[in-house]
């Protein structure tokens, strides 16, 4: 039908128009970066056009667009702890004219991972991106820095963590993420031993907090990932929130206490090193970094502060003409120190040596680690004996290419148990030689490699051991002590002053590791002697797992002796 010669318009037909004609407005009235960056007073290489849905649409699509399989989800389904809701991941549009995509409403974690170029493992950075604990700055304080790390031959993993005000959980997410990086250190083609931590403003708060808190996590043991040391190796607090106490926590104005910190930041001496940087007129408080900086030098630890005379807060890396803009020059300089690969250090053995911590809270190869600066490889194995070394060994390789620097066997208390004979070093049998050209009898000697008996058992793992790692240095650690334990009906074991059924005690035990040195060219430390531990001493419960069921297990404070005694022997090899 025909209206004044014009076609009459379909409801399809008009709703087409209308989007045509709301697209020609939108492209007339859309503004260029430089008029952005006049109307924001912010540089124009970082300003975006978010005056239309349609720009910001797009703006959203652009600045979170990165490979789906890059991401690592933190937590089985169903085993998230402290889970606050189900909300979905919510992307906000306040920051997208400065290119910039915040999220919030973060309740299923997980981290992107951002490799490094080259060849060989690299260190790896966790990057907390900032907002207060109530949202989280993707590229500004998140993928912008990952690929600044990238140059500098770091990989990173920018890590999305729960919020709003999520706190415990947050710091449970970089507990897990750093946990999950170590044991899949092979797959993310990173060292265990050089994985760092970097925070922007709220995110600083959560790294100073996943620095001082890593000795328990705040949660329990999911999987194999959180037997993996949480401690960073080092730390970089950017502009950080404040750590002090308030002079009144209901009146914020009234300011904060001198130079104390709250409790939830237990500085030590185990505390990674730190590079600090902030800005004099940062509304989060220049004391922020004062105040860390000196507590950290007070308990010995390597810090370095820079503070500038301006720049604000929320900067990043990006680069607005003030003091700041070189924060990330001399970051960069003070990272290269873990630019060096990290000494590569495999413990092999029983249950003193188990990931797993039994009967301690930590182990003496997390005391060597922390001391001397390396992520342990732990293989050894509750139960296990000097027959199962050579499985330890394989199960390394499977998981690693490189060989290992130093090798730690921790053994020979479980064939004790277990009645093992002690049987001999070599088969001795008759042989005819040249001898200065006359021929002659002599007696000539194989290493015995009879699993039946404990000797034997050690020339096969440590001929295994030779031939699979012929860069390493290799050092034995003799039996301890042996107090009175009891597992379970089936289970008991007497103390050190009872022979096992063979009529051999403890002692023939130690000897023979002893000998083993001599005949493998390994070092050994006797830790029976050495580390001072003597369970059969009612002084020394303290020092053991309990005092009437378990004297065969040292505590953390047990193990930290025997950590010393190491020191004390080998410690040139770990440095």
């Amino acid at each position: 039908m025909k209206k004044n010669n014009l076609v009459e318009a379909s409801p399809v037909r008009g709703a087409f128009a209308a989007a045509l004609c709301l697209m020609a407005v939108s492209s007339l009235f859309a503004k260029t970066p430089e008029e952005v960056s006049k109307e924001r007073h912010y540089p124009a290489r970082y300003c975006a056009d978010d005056s239309t849905p349609e720009a910001r649409a797009a703006l959203i699509e652009e600045l979170w667009k990165h490979d789906p399989a890059a991401d690592t989800k933190l937590w089985p389904d169903g085993r998230v702890p402290m889970k606050a809701n189900d909300k979905p991941l919510k992307k906000m549009e306040h920051e997208l004219w400065q290119r910039n995509l915040v999220v919030s409403d973060v309740n299923d974690p997980f981290f992107t991972f951002f490799p490094a170029a080259g060849e060989g493992a690299k260190g790896v950075v966790v990057i907390l991106p900032g907002g207060g604990y109530w949202q989280l700055g993707w590229n500004k304080e998140g993928t912008e820095i990952a690929e600044w790390l990238n140059t500098l031959g770091f990989s990173a993993a920018v890590l999305i963590y729960r919020a709003p005000e999520q706190r415990d959980a947050a710091l449970c997410d970089v507990q897990r993420t750093i946990g999950i990086l170590r044991r899949d250190a092979a797959k993310y083609g990173i060292d265990p031993g050089r994985v760092g931590v970097i925070g922007f403003s709220a995110g600083a708060n959560l790294a100073i907090r996943a620095s001082t808190n890593w000795r328990k996590r705040l949660y329990e043991r999911v999987d194999d990932a959180d037997d993996y040391s949480c401690r960073p190796d080092f730390q970089m607090p950017i502009y950080p929130w404040d750590i002090r106490f308030r002079n009144d926590p209901s009146n914020p104005s009234k300011g904060w206490k001198g130079m104390d910190i709250r409790p939830e930041y237990p500085v030590d001496a185990e505390t990674p090193p730190a590079f600090i940087a902030q800005s004099i007129d940062d509304f989060c408080q220049i004391e922020t970094t004062v105040t860390y900086d000196w507590h950290l030098r007070r308990a010995g630890v390597k810090s370095t502060a820079k503070i500038y005379p301006n720049g604000g807060h929320g900067y990043g890396l990006r680069r607005i003409g003030r003091a700041t803009d070189v924060w990330s020059d001399e970051a960069a300089a003070w990272l290269a120190q873990f630019a060096k690969p990290s000494k590569k250090v495999l413990f092999l053995g029983d249950s003193i040596t188990d990931r797993r911590h039994i009967g301690c809270t930590k182990n003496y190869w997390g005391f060597l680690g922390d001391w001397y600066g390396f992520s342990p490889l732990v293989y050894g194995i509750n139960g296990q004996q000097w027959s199962h070394i050579a499985d330890q060994a394989r199960a390394y390789m499977k998981d690693h290419k490189e060989c290992p620097d130093v090798v730690f066997v921790f053994a020979g208390t479980n064939d004790y148990n277990s009645n093992v004979p002690l049987g001999e070093w070599y088969e001795v049998s008759d042989a005819k030689v040249n001898r200065n050209g006359r021929e002659v009898a002599v007696k000539k000697r194989a290493l015995s490699m009879d699993g039946s008996t404990l000797r034997g058992r050690i020339n096969s793992a440590m001929s295994f051991l030779r031939a699979s790692f012929p860069k390493s240095r290799f050092v034995l650690l003799t039996p301890i002590h042996r107090g009175f334990a009891t597992f379970g009906a089936n289970n008991v074991q007497p103390d050190e002053f009872h022979s096992n059924e063979l009529g051999l005690f403890i002692d023939d035990y130690v000897e023979a590791v002893k000998e083993a040195g001599g005949v493998w060219a390994a070092k050994v430390v006797d830790i029976n002697a050495d580390s001072g531990l003597y369970p059969v001493s009612d002084a020394h419960v303290p020092f053991f797992s309990n005092g009437e069921r378990d004297r065969l297990h040292p505590s953390a404070a047990g193990h930290e002796r025997i950590a010393e005694a190491i020191s004390l022997a080998v410690g040139g090899i770990l440095e």
